[in-house]
């Protein structure tokens, strides 16, 4: 967050696969995570730990009615050093791993990503829709999570329709979104509203002097 801000909300956004959302209030070293993926998903163990228990100031488990947090009063950033405004956020998604997870992501069921979105937002690396044959898997049977390629055939009692989780714009695939809301006082700003304040009171003392008169 920008030196000298004042934050008073934070909240996140994710879809139907994000279960947990975490952010950690400051000190923080920045760090990003990569676009590799290392079977554990994208960024996993590139220098973003999870937080100190102790600084974990939201969480966040439903993603239709995500925890809307408000400090008041606002949370002040005067330092200087970057790592007293750095928070740290992660996000867990759950891509039907559990019976009372949201079920497994499938092909036949995705909608596909906006027509030519990558051309109005080129931008903004969009993975979602429904996953080509390279990615589609075995959703159930006795080889449930093989690669199938879009033969059914390899499924056995399965069905080749499972999709892996990515990047997208539609409930079916995800987002990562940390949102916070603050501002940044223009300086002397509290000098003038201290002169603002004196003048009212100055005209109001004059006011009821002339009517005395």
């Amino acid at each position: 967050i920008p030196e000298n801000a004042e934050l008073y909300n934070i909240n996140s956004h994710t879809h139907e696969f994000g279960v947990k959302f975490r952010v950690w209030e400051p000190p923080h070293t920045p760090c990003f995570p990569d676009d590799t993926d290392d079977g554990m998903g994208p960024g996993v163990g590139n220098g973003c730990s999870e937080g100190d228990p102790s600084q974990l100031i939201y969480l966040s488990t439903v993603y239709t009615d995500p925890v809307q947090l408000g400090f008041d009063p606002p949370r002040t950033h005067y330092s200087p050093n970057i790592e007293d405004r750095t928070y740290l956020y992660c996000s867990l998604y759950d891509n039907g791993s559990t019976p009372s997870s949201p079920p497994v992501k499938q092909r036949s069921t995705s909608p596909n990503s906006p027509a030519n979105f990558d051309l109005v937002f080129p931008f903004i690396d969009v993975h979602g829709g429904k996953c080509p044959d390279e990615t589609v898997a075995c959703l159930g049977g006795a080889n449930a999570g093989a690669l199938c390629s879009g033969d059914p055939a390899v499924c056995d009692s399965g069905v080749c329709d499972a999709c892996p989780v990515r990047g997208g714009v539609t409930t079916k695939d995800e987002m990562f979104i940390f949102i916070g809301s603050y501002f940044i006082p223009e300086p002397g700003s509290g000098l003038m509203a201290v002169a603002a304040l004196l003048t009212v009171a100055g005209l109001k003392r004059r006011s009821t002097t002339r009517r005395q008169s």
